[in-house]
């Protein structure tokens, strides 16, 4: 594929070097080879620009550049790139991927830490739910709640989070999704924890206790198995906290950023159980700062402490949302 495109490419013929540079970033893109993505793109780019070629290419080329250089090479120049498809796909009638690409937006702008703008993100979420209301039911408007979830609880909007999570999980309930619904239950039964709804908080953690029992995925479980930890660990449950996030553990799957969520929390959750010496040998197995500073502070090791932990792994969405192909 990568062959043809730069054939078609020396030999001008635009409409099929544009054809197959698209499908060659595509395929280097599925095996995370950016670079070699962003060699075929750049020029079918410039060779969409100076032809009169068919917009829904133009906007094909913009949105693959931008949805990598904004996360690897250049934040502002993926934003605009993908701002420019997600108009070109509106202007051509494509509101599915239109939306998918204002979802996406909506999902960088409340979830990368060094570009926060809930209001951006909040604004280019409700545009997506506007246009993929249009089309059929589909898993990207379930993952359009549940961005608009994140999006609300950052805002400390609750009862609009509680609103667009349950909506989402609805979705994911009809298409039988039940990983999607899985890890938006677990969010959701977080939410109700936060608003005092206790009850309906247990209900749900065990309703997504005995689905994620079934998952054969081991990152879908652990990410069950987190959460379930995690309201145990906020019910000052510390013992709770330390069986779930073992079990989680003891499923390893790919999600190296899951796992060290896992860790972090099994560290804390020893440490509040009065497991001092386990916490300390866990710290020195594994290297994590916050696994030492948080030791050392118990310990009253105040210098040690005070160097503090990094910045902590987020689980967020727009990680995992992906834009139909174009």
């Amino acid at each position: 594929m990568a062959a043809l495109a730069h054939h078609f490419r020396a030999a001008g013929n635009t409409r099929n070097a544009i054809q197959y540079s698209i499908a060659a970033a595509d395929a280097a893109e599925t095996v995370f080879a950016y670079e070699d993505a962003l060699s075929h793109l750049r020029p079918a780019l410039a060779m969409a620009e100076s032809h009169d070629l068919s917009a829904a290419q133009r906007a094909a080329v913009l949105l693959r550049l931008g949805r990598i250089i904004v996360f690897f090479e250049n934040h502002e120049q993926g934003v605009a790139y993908l701002e420019s498809a997600s108009r070109i796909f509106e202007q051509i009638g494509d509101y599915q991927r239109a939306g998918e690409v204002h979802a996406l937006l909506g999902c960088l702008f409340s979830e990368l830490a060094s570009y926060l703008n809930i209001d951006l993100a909040l604004i280019h979420l409700q545009k997506a739910e506007i246009l993929l209301e249009r089309s059929n039911e589909s898993s990207a408007l379930g993952m359009l709640y549940w961005g608009l979830a994140l999006a609300y609880r950052e805002a400390m909007r609750t009862d609009e989070s509680l609103t667009a999570s349950q909506r989402g999980m609805n979705i994911f309930a009809r298409l039988k999704d039940h990983e999607s619904w899985a890890k938006l239950a677990g969010y959701r039964a977080g939410l109700l924890m936060s608003k005092g709804r206790l009850v309906q908080a247990v209900d749900l953690y065990n309703e997504v206790a005995r689905v994620g029992a079934r998952f054969d995925d081991p990152d879908a479980f652990s990410y069950v198995a987190w959460w379930c930890g995690f309201f145990r660990f906020s019910m000052r449950d510390p013992i709770g906290a330390i069986r779930w996030y073992q079990i989680g553990l003891n499923k390893p799957g790919h999600d190296l950023k899951l796992r060290g969520h896992l860790l972090v929390f099994l560290n804390q959750s020893e440490i509040f159980a009065g497991n001092l010496a386990k916490a300390k040998q866990q710290a020195g197995e594994i290297v994590n700062p916050t696994f030492r500073m948080l030791t050392a502070y118990f310990q009253g090791d105040w210098k040690a402490a005070r160097e503090g932990p990094p910045n902590r792994p987020r689980l967020g969405a727009a990680g995992r949302y992906k834009v139909s192909r174009a």
